[in-house]
């Protein structure tokens, strides 16, 4: 898995989806994994972006070759994560990676614990804030980059990982995964794209 570090301490890796590039005809059920045949394609030159274009608006190729093109989209859409603490005693659950340390298997998560204190068991976010925008901790963000041809548009998720999200045992589960998703839509001219 490839991680990119971002100012503000965050953190992008690529999610693959096969079904995300329909032009690609990629078979799932193939011997070979979608980066391997993602590795052989070549990667267009990005053409002058057309006077219609304004500086938010990225190439078609951009979305598709996500990784291979440096992320751009993805930069230019990086949300920023606010993270508030219920009382001043509770700190919340702070995202984390979604695999284990060794990122060959699952993230094994954490039980909700028995208090009223959503960061139990979870990462520290970091120092009690200073006021208001106070870094917390890096964490990891994952995006992906997907092509929805029944709408004509590309859509670019980030989702964080958390090992449980919820208070008290019986009002919480383990693992949860919470993002958002960004719309791209299309520019007067050529295949250049800019967010809904």
């Amino acid at each position: 898995m490839h991680h990119l570090v971002f100012p503000f301490t965050l953190v992008l890796s690529s999610i693959f989806t096969v079904n995300a590039y329909p032009s690609l005809g990629v078979d799932p059920l193939a011997s070979e994994t979608y980066p391997q045949i993602k590795a052989r394609q070549v990667i267009p030159e990005i053409p002058p972006k057309p006077s219609t274009s304004g500086p938010g608006s990225f190439h078609g190729s951009q979305f598709e070759f996500l990784e291979q093109t440096g992320y751009a989209p993805a930069i230019d859409a990086m949300p920023v994560w606010m993270f508030s603490r219920t009382q001043k005693e509770f700190s919340p659950c702070a995202p984390e990676g979604g695999t284990d340390k060794t990122g060959n298997a699952p993230n094994p998560g954490t039980d909700v614990g028995a208090s009223a204190s959503p960061g139990e068991d979870c990462t520290d976010v970091g120092p009690q804030p200073s006021g208001p925008y106070t870094l917390a901790n890096p964490f990891p963000t994952y995006v992906g980059a997907s092509w929805c041809g029944n709408l004509g548009e590309w859509r670019m998720q980030f989702y964080n990982y958390y090992v449980h999200d919820g208070i008290l045992s019986e009002l919480g589960h383990k693992h949860d995964w919470e993002g958002i998703v960004v719309k791209w839509k299309k520019d007067p001219e050529g295949d250049w794209w800019h967010r809904a």
